[in-house]
């Protein structure tokens, strides 16, 4: 991949490891939050990061699923309380989760 061509969101490789990882499990709630967040996240970014959304756009249909029962699922996986794990989110800075109130 050429240098111009390379992924410049500060996630992909995080996020290519998601995907990578879900290739091997079968459909769970992770599962189905992780793929429609990353289409939302990469559809229509350049053809580097475009590419990550199409392979989650993959999953799905390898799990039976379209975009549009995909998406509300997952809809419906939110307005039930879903939250996904704590441990399993590394977003954000951590630096202040043990501070002294």
């Amino acid at each position: 991949m050429a240098i111009a061509d390379r992924p410049s969101a500060a996630q992909w490789s995080h996020d290519q490891q998601l995907l990578n990882r879900l290739a091997d499990q079968a459909l769970n709630d992770e599962g189905l939050t992780v793929c429609c967040r990353l289409i939302m996240r990469y559809e229509n970014t350049g053809p580097a990061t475009s590419a990550l959304a199409r392979q989650a756009q993959d999953q799905l249909e390898a799990w039976g699923l379209d975009r549009r029962k995909a998406f509300l699922n997952c809809r419906k996986l939110w307005a039930s309380g879903y939250r996904p794990a704590l441990e399993d989110t590394a977003t954000g800075s951590g630096a202040d989760v043990n501070a002294a109130a």
